[in-house]
C-alpha cells in the first residue's frame, strides 16, 4: 500500500497480525522493507540493511537474483498459465525430472516428485503418504491373516481360530498408526505438521486436535530403539504343523513414519549425528516405516551439499524441500518419495489447487540452474560458512561467559548465548528467553544487520545469508557481534537498549556488579511480594546501568516494552521473628512497569496484560517454593483486591490489613508528637471509597471528632456505604458506653442523642438520613474541604498528585500518604515545615533484621507493611488466603497482634530526613 511507514505499520497491526506487530514495534523490529537485492534490504527510509536472516533459509541465492528474476519475467512475458488444473503441466514435469535426476545422482535412488506450495504442505503430503502406506501395509497383513485362517480352518476343533481372529483385529484397532519425531523439532503449523512440532507454545492450545507422537532426543540411539520397540505389538498367527493348529505370536510395527530434520533449524541449529541417522535408516528398514528427511531449510545447497543427507550417508524414503527451492521469489515445495516406496494412486487422493503452476516451477528451475552453474553456490556456502563459524568461535573464546557454543554447517549457523545469571535488566531478559530478540533488535538498529533467534531456543541466533555473501559483509557482522557481546559482558542495559529511546550516548560501561543473585537461603518458609517501580527513577536501584537513561527515557522505555517483559524475581530478603527466631525468605517479584504506566492500563486491553503478568508472577512464586503472596500498590487494585485471580494458585493477601494498621498507628503517634488532640480534630481521607481508605476511616472514627471522605466527582454515592458503616460503628460504640471520637460528636446534639436512645436498632443508613447536614461524617469531591482537617490520609488511585499546598489548613497538620503514586505534592513537604508528611505503611522489622535492605526507598531494616504482611503470615505457616476482597476492622486488629507477636513496629518517620523515634504497636 502507499503511505508513510507509520501508516503501513498501523494498517498491518490493525488488519494483519495485531500481536506480532505490537511485539515488533516494542522491540524496534518493525521496519518496512521496500526493496531487496542480494544480501541487502532497503527500508522505507532508504536505510540499507545486511540481511543474515535470509528468509529463515529461503534466500540461498539472495534477494531478487537477476537470473531467477529473469526466468519469472520471461514466464510472465510468455503468458504462461498460472491456473491450468486437470492438465499436463510442462514446467512441473521439467522441474520434477531435474529434481529426480539430482537425487538419483546424489543419493543413488530414483524419487518421484510431489509438488506443493509451502513447507508445511510438503510435510502434510509426506504425513498422508506415510499413513496411506501404513494403512495398506495393515490391510495386506489382514489379508495374509485371512488366508492363513482359511488354510487352518479344517484343523480348528474348539473355536480357537475365531478367538484368535477377534484378538488379531482388536489388537490392530487398539494401536493406531504411530509417528516418531525429535525433541526440539519444527515441521510447520498446520495441524498435521504441528503434531510433529515439539515447541509447546505452538502446540498447547491445539493439543486435543493433534495426533499422538513419540518424541526422541536427537542423537540418542538407545531412546530411538526403545521408542521403536514400544510400537511393536504382538498378534496371534495361525500355523498348521503335522495336522495340528498352532497359534504363534508374531509382531507387527504400528509405526508409520519417523520425521527427522538433519539439522534442526528452529530447534537451535542442532546437527543430527551421522551414526544416529544411519541407525534410524536401519530401524525403518527393519520395521517398514518411512524415514522422512525434512530438508526444507537445509536443502538446495545451504550446507555445502545439495542435501545434508549426503553428508550423513543416508538414503531417506522421503525428502522434503521448500524455502530456497523458490529461489527467493516463489512459494513452492515438494515431497520427493523414493519410487520403491511410492504408494500408487496417492496423487489421486492428495492434490492442491495452486501446486505445479508454471510461474513457480519456472522460478525453481532457474534456481536449480544457478545452483549448478559457474562458481558453485554450494562451494561458496562451505567457504563463507567456515569464515563465519571461525569468526564467531573467536568471539566465543574471548567471552566464554556470554557465548556458549557455535554450531552449524555451511551457511546454516547458530551461535548460542548463555542464560545469564544474577539480577538486573540484561540477566532478566536472558532468563525470560528475550535476550536473543533484543540482541537481534540491537544489531538491526545499531549496526544495520538483520539476524533472528530460533523459536524453541531464543538464546540461539541463526545466521543464514545467501551463498553470495561477501567477505566484507561477513567481517562486518563478526565485528558487530563482538561489539554486542562486549555490552552483554558488561551487563550494560543502557548500551543494549538505548536504540529503543534513541539515546545518542554510545559508551559501554564496565561490569555492574552491585546486584548479584543472592545465594539460596536455607529457609523452610518462603513468601512472595508482587510489586513494580514506584516511579521511573527507581529503575536505577534495580539496575545501575539504567541510570544513564534520563527519567523521560526510562518512562518511554517502560511504555514501549512493558507488554513484552515477563515478571521477574528482583530480590530476596531473609526476615526473622524477633521473638521466636523463626525465619522466612521474602522473595520479591517485579513487573516491568511504573506507577504511571500501570495506572494508564487499569482498564481495557492493558488491564488484561497486567492481570496476565500478575498471574505469571504467582506461578513463578509457586515454582520457587512460596506459599503465600502479598500485593503491592496497584496490583491489588487491578485484581479487585485479589478476587479476580484464578483458584489454582498459592495463597494470597492484599497486604491491606497491616497497611491500614500501620497508617492508623503512625497517624496517632505523629499527631501526638505534633500536639494535635485527636478528640477535637477533623480527619480527612482522600480515596475514601477504596479498600484502605474506607477501613482506615472506620477505625479512625473511634478517635477523631469529624471525618471528611473525599472521592472523585460523580463517585459520591459509592462512598455512602462507608459513611453508614462509620455511623453505625459510632452508634454501637455509644450503646456500649463509649464516648470518644464520632460517638462523642453525635451526643453533643441533644436531639440526636435522644433519637439514638429511642431507636435502639437503628441502621447506619437510617442515621445518615436523620442526621442530614448535621452528620459528623460527610462525603465530598471538593479538595478545598481538606483545609478543615488536622489529619489527612492520601489513599487514592489517582495517577497524579491531588493534595497541594493550597489544600492544607492552618496550624499543625499530619499527612499520611499511602497512595502509589503519591497523593501529596512534594511542595507540601518543602514549603510547609509545620506539616508532618509521612509516606504511610512503613514497618521497622526490629533488631534481628536491622541489616535487611530492599529496593524500596526505605532505610535498612524497614519494609512496607503490605510486604511485611506476607512475611508474618508465612512465619505463622499460613497457607490459606488472608485479606481477599474488602478488609474489615477485625482483620486489621489481627494483623497488628501478629506484628506484635513477632516484634515488628511502626516506623512513624521512616521517610523523612531523619528517623523519628519508633513507637511500639498498640493492641486492639
Amino acid at each position: 500500500m502507499s503511505g508513510s511507514g507509520d501508516e503501513v505499520r498501523e494498517t498491518y497491526r490493525a488488519c494483519c497480525r495485531p500481536r506480532t506487530a505490537e511485539r515488533l514495534a516494542a522491540l524496534g523490529l518493525d521496519r518496512v522493507y521496500v526493496r531487496g537485492q542480494g544480501d541487502y534490504l532497503v527500508d522505507d527510509q532508504g536505510e540499507q540493511i545486511l540481511d543474515l536472516v535470509g528468509g529463515y533459509g529461503a534466500t540461498m541465492f539472495g534477494h531478487n537474483h537477476p537470473r531467477i528474476v529473469g526466468a519469472l519475467v520471461e514466464a510472465l512475458g510468455e503468458g504462461r498459465p498460472f491456473a491450468a488444473q486437470a492438465s499436463v503441466r510442462g514446467r512441473a514435469a521439467e522441474l520434477a525430472s531435474r529434481l529426480g535426476a539430482r537425487l538419483d545422482a546424489d543419493l543413488g535412488a530414483r524419487y518421484a516428485t510431489f509438488l506443493a506450495n509451502t513447507g508445511t504442505e510438503a510435510v502434510e503430503a509426506a504425513l498422508k503418504h506415510a499413513m496411506l502406506a501404513h494403512e495398506r501395509r495393515t490391510a495386506a497383513l489382514g489379508d495374509r491373516f485371512e488366508k492363513a485362517s482359511v488354510r487352518a480352518r479344517p484343523f480348528d476343533s474348539d473355536g480357537a481360530l475365531d478367538r484368535a481372529r477377534e484378538l488379531f483385529y482388536a489388537t490392530l484397532a487398539a494401536h493406531p498408526p504411530g509417528l516418531l519425531a525429535m525433541e526440539r523439532a519444527y515441521h510447520g503449523k498446520t495441524l498435521g505438521a504441528l503434531s510433529l512440532t515439539h515447541y509447546a507454545d505452538y502446540r498447547d492450545a491445539f493439543e486435543s486436535a493433534l495426533g499422538e507422537v513419540t518424541w526422541v532426543p536427537l542423537g540418542d540411539e538407545l531412546m530411538l530403539e526403545r521408542a521403536v520397540e514400544r510400537h511393536r505389538v504382538s498378534i496371534p498367527w495361525p500355523v498348521v504343523r503335522a495336522g495340528t493348529l498352532h497359534l504363534e505370536e508374531r509382531t507387527f510395527s504400528t509405526l508409520a513414519a519417523l520425521f527427522l530434520e538433519p539439522i534442526q533449524g528452529e530447534g537451535g541449529v542442532h546437527l543430527c549425528p551421522p551414526r544416529f541417522a544411519r541407525r534410524a535408516r536401519e530401524l525403518a528398514d527393519e520395521h517398514e516405516f518411512h524415514l522422512v528427511f525434512d530438508e526444507i531449510q537445509t536443502g538446495m545447497g545451504r550446507t555445502g551439499t545439495f542435501l545434508y543427507a549426503e553428508q550423513l550417508g543416508v538414503q531417506p524414503d522421503v525428502v522434503l524441500l521448500s524455502k530456497s527451492l523458490g529461489g527467493g521469489l516463489a512459494k513452492i515445495s515438494c515431497a520427493l518419495i523414493r519410487e520403491d516406496r511410492y504408494e500408487r494412486g496417492f496423487d489421486l487422493v492428495h492434490s492442491s489447487t495452486f501446486a505445479e503452476d508454471d510461474l513457480a516451477c519456472s522460478v525453481a528451475i532457474a534456481a536449480l540452474g544457478v545452483l549448478e552453474r559457474g562458481e558453485s553456490p554450494m562451494s561458496r556456502a562451505r567457504v563463507q560458512g567456515e569464515r563465519i563459524r571461525l569468526g564467531l568461535e573467536a568471539v566465543a573464546r574471548r567471552a566464554p561467559d556470554v557465548v556458549s557454543t557455535v554450531r552449524g554447517v555451511g551457511l546454516m549457523i547458530g551461535v548460542e548465548l548463555h542464560e545469564l545469571t544474577g539480577l538486573g535488566a540484561v540477566a532478566a531478559l536472558s532468563q525470560q528467553g528475550m535476550l536473543g530478540y533484543v540482541v537481534a533488535a540491537h544489531l538491526l538498529n545499531e549496526h544495520h544487520i538483520r539476524v533472528m533467534p530460533c523459536i524453541s531456543n531464543p538464546n540461539v541466533l541463526r545466521i543464514e545469508p545467501s551463498a553470495f555473501v561477501s567477505t566484507s559483509a561477513v567481517d562486518r557482522f563478526i565485528d558487530a557481534f563482538n561489539s554486542v557481546v562486549r555490552v552483554l559482558r558488561a551487563r550494560d542495559a543502557f548500551a543494549l537498549l538505548r536504540f529503543l529511546v534513541r539515546s545518542t550516548d554510545e559508551r559501554v560501561e564496565p561490569v555492574y556488579s552491585s546486584r548479584p543473585e543472592p545465594p539460596p537461603s536455607m529457609c523452610a518458609r518462603r513468601a512472595a511480594f508482587l510489586g513494580y517501580f514506584l516511579d521511573a527513577a527507581q529503575m536505577e536501584e534495580w539496575d545501575p546501568s539504567l541510570g544513564r537513561f534520563s527519567i523521560e527515557e526510562r518512562e518511554e522505555l517502560i511504555r514501549r516494552v512493558f507488554r513484552e517483559v515477563e515478571p521477574m524475581h528482583v530480590e530476596s530478603a531473609v526476615i526473622a521473628s524477633n521473638h521466636t527466631g523463626e525465619r522466612v525468605e521474602l522473595r520479591s517479584y517485579g513487573l516491568f512497569v511504573d506507577s504511571t504506566t500501570f495506572h494508564a492500563n487499569l482498564r481495557g486491553e492493558g488491564r488484561a496484560v497486567l492481570l496476565e503478568r500478575i498471574e505469571r508472577a504467582l506461578e513463578l512464586a509457586r515454582e520457587d517454593g512460596c506459599t503465600i503472596a502479598a500485593f503491592g500498590g496497584l496490583t491489588s487494585v487491578v485484581t479487585a483486591n485479589c478476587r479476580t485471580l484464578p483458584a489454582d494458585r498459592i495463597a494470597v493477601t492484599t497486604g491491606n490489613a497491616l497497611t491500614v494498621g500501620a497508617c492508623l498507628m503512625a497517624a496517632k503517634a505523629e499527631a501526638e508528637a505534633a500536639g494535635i488532640e485527636l478528640s477535637e480534630a477533623t480527619a480527612a481521607v482522600v480515596g475514601a471509597g477504596g479498600n484502605i481508605g474506607s477501613v482506615y476511616a472506620e477505625l479512625l472514627s473511634d478517635s477523631v471528632r469529624e471525618l471528611v471522605l473525599v472521592t472523585r466527582p460523580g463517585r459520591e454515592d459509592g462512598v455512602r456505604p462507608v459513611v453508614e458503616r462509620i455511623l453505625e460503628r459510632a452508634y454501637e460504640r455509644g450503646r456500649r458506653g463509649g464516648q470518644a471520637g464520632v460517638t462523642a460528636r453525635l451526643r453533643e446534639h441533644g436531639w440526636i442523642a435522644r433519637w439514638m436512645d429511642a431507636h435502639r436498632d437503628a441502621t447506619g443508613a437510617e442515621l445518615r438520613r436523620v442526621l442530614g447536614h448535621d452528620s459528623p461524617v460527610r462525603v465530598t469531591s471538593d479538595l478545598d474541604e481538606l483545609r478543615e482537617a488536622a489529619l489527612i490520609l492520601g489513599a487514592s488511585n489517582a495517577p497524579t498528585t491531588l493534595v497541594g499546598v493550597e489544600h492544607i489548613g492552618p496550624g499543625s497538620v499530619v499527612v499520611i500518604d499511602v497512595a502509589v503514586p503519591g497523593d501529596v505534592d512534594p511542595a507540601v513537604r518543602e514549603l510547609l515545615p509545620r506539616v508532618h508528611v509521612l509516606t504511610g505503611g512503613a514497618i521497622d522489622l526490629g533488631e534481628r533484621n536491622a541489616d535487611v535492605t530492599t529496593l524500596a526507598p526505605l532505610p535498612p531494616g524497614h519494609l512496607y507493611a503490605c510486604a511485611t504482611e506476607a512475611a508474618l503470615l508465612a512465619l505463622e505457616g499460613r497457607r490459606e488466603d488472608h485479606t481477599v476482597g474488602a478488609i474489615n476492622a477485625s482483620q486489621v486488629h489481627a494483623m497488628l497482634a501478629l506484628a506484635e507477636r513477632h516484634g515488628v513496629t511502626i516506623a512513624t518517620g521512616a521517610h523523612r530526613s531523619a528517623l523519628a523515634p519508633l513507637r511500639p504497636l498498640e493492641s486492639g
